[in-house]
């Protein structure tokens, strides 16, 4: 008796020190950790193959969305661009020949032969901006050219052009055009909008300014708004500089200085794969350009592109521009003198 008393109390002890053999604990999750909706993935497949059988959403202009104004629209831009402008004129402004040649075949096709070619051509042209482009286009390239020469008056010619054209390109002006708003709303035979339509549209908007608020006011819209896209871009990517050797010798022959001298200012390495030299470049016993190379002759080819820069103006380490004066434009066009600097106050 008293030996079945003793291996009873031995289990009971045996059960109380191995719990995890002789009763496993319960398993505790926690609410919707790991549960998921069986009806959700059948759900979720049948709105993606509806989906796949409409197909894509046709993108529409937002001038047919239902809370589209456009007056409204319209007397924001102007106070975007802090300018006082007629709705009328900005309407025209931002009016393609495309639409309106849409426009007068689509009045002919519903009053019939009663419109003749001449009446018809007439409303073609009179609701476009083709001629306002123009008009626009010839008072910023004027304005942009006298600006460059202002701010860089060394420059050649050429760099000048360069400089030009590239802030009148197409893609620019429509860079501008599109961060001001007015792919939104231009009139356009089509959707989405090119780039052409709204580079047009941005100059016919310059001659606007130019017609309603003035010469000053239409060069300062260039300045703010195309001019300052020249900021952190490089000069010399813009205007590349070839035979920068051959370029300086015709250069400093101009400007009555003596023949370019190179000399070899620092070298490194000649014996290795990773050679450098440093040229310098003298003239009337002044440095006027170094750069390294991997050989001499690109060593001396460098040192005279960098002599180009500075003698150009177009150095790395130059002053910034000057946005915070305008110049009087045709002041420097017509009489040839020095231009007349209006401070911001006056503007």
């Amino acid at each position: 008796m008293a030996l079945a008393k003793t291996c009873c109390g031995a289990i009971k002890r045996f059960r109380l020190e191995l719990p995890n053999f002789m009763n496993p604990p319960s398993i505790t999750v926690l609410q919707g950790a790991r549960t998921y909706k069986q009806h959700s993935y059948r759900y979720n497949k049948e709105l993606y193959r509806r989906r796949l059988k409409v197909g894509p959403i046709e993108v529409t202009p937002r001038s047919k969305q239902l809370n589209w104004n456009e007056d409204v629209e319209l007397e924001a831009f102007t106070h975007r661009i802090s300018e006082k402008l007629s709705r009328v004129g900005v309407r025209q402004a931002f009016t393609d020949m495309s639409y309106s040649r849409s426009t007068a075949q689509l009045v002919k096709e519903v009053i019939g032969d009663s419109v003749q070619g001449q009446e018809l051509d007439a409303l073609d042209t009179s609701a476009g901006n083709e001629q306002m482009a123009e008009s626009g286009d010839n008072l910023a390239r004027n304005f942009i050219k006298d600006f460059i020469k202002m701010q860089f008056p060394h420059l050649p010619e050429e760099g000048v052009g360069s400089i030009l054209e590239f802030l009148m390109s197409t893609e620019k002006l429509a860079h501008v055009g599109k961060h001001l708003g007015i792919t939104d709303l231009i009139l356009y035979d089509g959707f989405p909008v090119p780039s052409e339509p709204v580079a047009r549209s941005l100059l016919a908007l310059v001659s606007l300014i130019n017609e309603e608020q003035g010469e000053e006011r239409a060069c300062a819209f260039v300045r703010d708004f195309i001019i300052t896209q020249l900021i952190g871009e490089d000069i010399d990517a813009i205007f590349p500089i070839t035979s920068a050797m051959t370029r300086l010798v015709g250069l400093l022959e101009k400007k009555g200085q003596g023949e370019p001298i190179s000399r070899l200012l620092e070298h490194c390495g000649q014996a290795t794969a990773v050679s450098c030299y440093f040229v310098g470049i003298y003239s009337d016993n002044e440095l006027i350009g170094k750069a390294p190379g991997e050989t001499l002759e690109i060593a001396e080819e460098m040192a005279a592109h960098d002599a180009l820069m500075s003698l150009y103006g177009i150095q790395e380490n130059r002053l910034p521009f000057d946005f915070n004066t305008t110049y009087k434009q045709y002041g420097i066009l017509n009489s040839g003198t020095q231009p007349t600097l209006l401070s911001s106050e006056q503007h």
